[in-house]
């Protein structure tokens, strides 16, 4: 090493330059194949050459390679050092960049990411890059449970897409627009417009052949999460096992843990613990491996509502505990419903009031993101809690009795048409009527 450092300072600069980039195109003619490998290096060797231009192409090509290898840290460095030196930057380099940032709940940074994206899309006349920044920018938007927010970005990807022409490249775009659109009225408790757009979003995939597999598995699991909530556990499981055997032979980690996690839910749903409990591990596995926290913060929280449901009450909180701490402060969508299932641990070893206070926390966060079906199962809980008490409980400085939040969560599940979770309200409001000797009161 210091032969190496004495020898190169005894280069004049001016030759310096002209060694590097000799190094630069040496690895790319001798790479073959494997040339990726070494993106990193090149990128080094042309920035030490001032070549701005090549070494922005080669960084950014690093970061999608750190990417693929899910050593994300790597990848935002290298995506950054792509957009600092590139006078034009690619949209490309912007788009991994987005990606990045939000599989690590850095939601600001992403949104940022996908809104300098659009800039430079419409700058280049790019009617497709701009609809992948409307989407991207929308799929933050729903991690952080700004729903609304999210259906208008998907909506004007949408548009964008349509006037991008007919490409394959165009109609995987408006697919992707079509079930993100999906998943906001999902999240809004509007399940037929879910629906209706996620079996548009698989018909458009359809066409596409094997160009499209991915986006179809991705409608596939939109239907499936819809299904779900509609009480249909068998169309539910058939969707997500079309999706995850697509994963499988795409060789996609990501997509292979998301669509068990998501059989987990539904076996959880349809009264099949142990299958749902090893979904549910297997996914956190691999979210683990990969790093990827917003994965493990679902998935963590989904374990350890299972485990309350097994009546494991340490098992469970040390899990959501642990998926509360890592969201920290980054406004995960899905940080109610651990509140929730919290709630009901607290319940069961018979700390109402921590119960009441983390369940109260769950209900603010659901008001937050108009998340109906987590609103509803805080409304819930909160009937769980108030039916332990003689007097009501104060919720938002206003008095509720049981029945005032059964019926709450009554009323929106109806409205919504989530008969699985309209169901297991109606169980728990049944036992609180048995339980005070009113078992006739209410007979819906």
């Amino acid at each position: 090493i210091l032969l190496r450092e004495v020898v190169y300072e005894t280069v004049l600069l001016r030759e310096r330059r002209e060694l590097h980039k000799g190094a630069a195109v040496w690895l790319i003619e001798h790479g073959g194949e494997s040339v990726g490998k070494y993106a990193a290096t090149i990128a080094e060797h042309f920035e030490q050459a001032k070549e701005a231009e090549q070494a922005a192409h080669w960084f950014g090509r690093a970061g999608h390679q750190a990417r693929e290898a899910f050593a994300s840290a790597a990848a935002i460095g290298f995506y950054r050092q792509a957009l600092n030196l590139d006078k034009k930057p690619s949209v490309h380099w912007f788009e991994g960049l987005g990606e990045v940032l939000r599989v690590q709940a850095r939601f600001d940074e992403a949104i940022e990411t996908y809104k300098a994206m659009q800039t430079a899309a419409k700058n280049a006349q790019d009617k497709l890059a701009e609809a992948k920044a409307w989407n991207g920018l929308g799929f933050a938007q729903r991690e952080k449970g700004d729903n609304r927010t999210s259906l208008k970005s998907a909506q004007k990807a949408e548009k964008l897409a349509r006037e991008a022409g007919n490409s394959d490249a165009a109609k995987a775009e408006l697919a992707r627009a079509l079930y993100r659109q999906a998943w906001a009225f999902y999240r809004l408790g509007e399940m037929e417009k879910a629906v209706a757009l996620g079996e548009d979003a698989l018909l458009l995939t359809a066409e596409l052949g094997d160009a499209g597999r991915r986006e179809q598995a991705r409608s596939l699991n939109l239907l499936g999460a819809a299904y779900n909530v509609l009480g249909r556990f068998e169309q539910a499981d058939n969707c997500y096992k079309k999706a995850l055997a697509i994963f499988r032979e795409a060789g996609d980690k990501r997509g292979v843990g998301g669509i068990l996690n998501n059989l987990g839910e539904n076996a959880d749903s349809n009264g099949d613990t142990q299958t749902a409990v090893r979904h549910y591990q297997e996914a956190l596995a691999i979210a683990r491996e990969n790093g990827e926290r917003v994965l493990q913060i679902v998935y963590q929280s989904n374990l350890g509502g299972l485990r309350l449901k097994l009546g494991d009450f340490a098992a469970a909180e040390k899990d959501l505990r642990e998926s509360i701490e890592m969201a920290g402060n980054v406004g995960h969508f899905t940080t109610s419903e651990t509140y929730r299932f919290l709630a009901e641990v607290l319940i069961g070893q018979n700390k109402i009031d921590e119960a009441l206070q983390t369940a109260q926390k769950a209900l603010t966060l659901a008001q937050e993101t108009e998340n109906q079906e987590h609103l509803g199962n805080a409304w819930r809980v909160l009937g769980i809690i108030a039916s332990t008490q003689e007097k009501s409980i104060k919720i938002n400085k206003k008095p509720m009795t049981a029945p005032d939040c059964f019926a709450e969560s009554l009323r929106i599940f109806t409205e919504t048409k989530m008969e699985a979770e309209r169901e297991r309200t109606l169980r728990d409001l049944a036992n609180y009527e048995i339980a005070h000797g009113d078992a006739n009161s209410n007979k819906s």
